[in-house]
């Protein structure tokens, strides 16, 4: 019944939704999403610096301009979203 996050990925482009299936592979499906879940994640990672697509229907994109330290900052700032806030994030699944 939870809602937990689940990323989907294709290459260096992924999409992160809040949602009790295991398998997000369709519209219906990605519609099934907590958006108000994903909103507070949004605005968690704003108040951290971190600027994702405010909406879990957008993609993100890696590129060569992200740095290593980039991405290890991306990292621990939502490492501590899960031990501050596990009414947010309570476990991750990644697809790819």
């Amino acid at each position: 019944k939870d809602d937990k996050i689940r990323i989907n990925s294709i290459a260096s482009m992924f999409t992160i939704f809040f949602n009790k299936n295991k398998k997000i592979d369709n519209y219906k499906k990605a519609k099934q999403s907590n958006t108000k879940k994903f909103a507070k994640f949004h605005q968690y990672l704003l108040q951290n610096k971190l600027y994702f697509p405010p909406s879990q229907f957008e993609a993100c994109f890696l590129s060569m301009a992200h740095s290593t330290s980039d991405i290890e900052k991306t990292i621990k700032i939502i490492k501590a979203m899960i031990t501050t806030s596990p009414t947010i994030i309570t476990s991750i699944d990644i697809m790819n």
